[in-house]
């Protein structure tokens, strides 16, 4: 048995699931294994608000936070609506751009082409800031009132 951060932890081939509470009455549930936050079918942390629903997700990989598939932290609004994404790979944080040329093997030049036209104004500017932009689309602006 280890204790890691004031907690008593096993050893074990399972996953751990733990839940913590707060004198707010929000609560957390958490996944360890072998003493390390780690899930890989679904986020490592989840965060409620005391009516329940959720505040917060975060994916962990061996106590990093990584995510492949999306943002590795999210915080919810309690209305449900996304107030913050943090990517992250290895434990890393990394810009929502660099995450997608790691993640989908894209390149800075194929990810401007794909996120110019993408429905996200933050994908689209986020291709207006690549310092790798195109030099033939230099002068070219586009118009974010054609996307809302």
């Amino acid at each position: 048995m280890k204790h890691i951060k004031g907690y008593r932890v096993f050893e074990t081939e399972e996953p751990i699931i733990q839940t913590k509470h707060y004198k707010d009455g929000s609560f957390a549930k958490q996944w360890f294994l072998n003493g390390k936050m780690h899930r890989e079918d679904g986020p490592a942390e989840i965060g409620y608000y005391p009516d329940g629903s959720v505040s917060y997700t975060s994916w962990y990989i061996d106590d990093e936070a990584h995510r492949e598939e999306g943002p590795a932290w999210i915080e919810y609004n309690k209305d449900g609506s996304v107030r913050y994404e943090m990517w992250s790979l290895g434990g890393n944080s990394v810009t929502k751009e660099t995450w997608v040329e790691k993640t989908h093997g894209l390149s800075a030049e194929e990810l401007v082409e794909i996120s110019t036209n993408d429905p996200d104004p933050e994908v689209r500017r986020a291709a207006k800031r690549n310092p790798k932009y195109p030099e033939d689309l230099e002068g070219w602006a586009i118009n974010m009132d054609d996307w809302t």
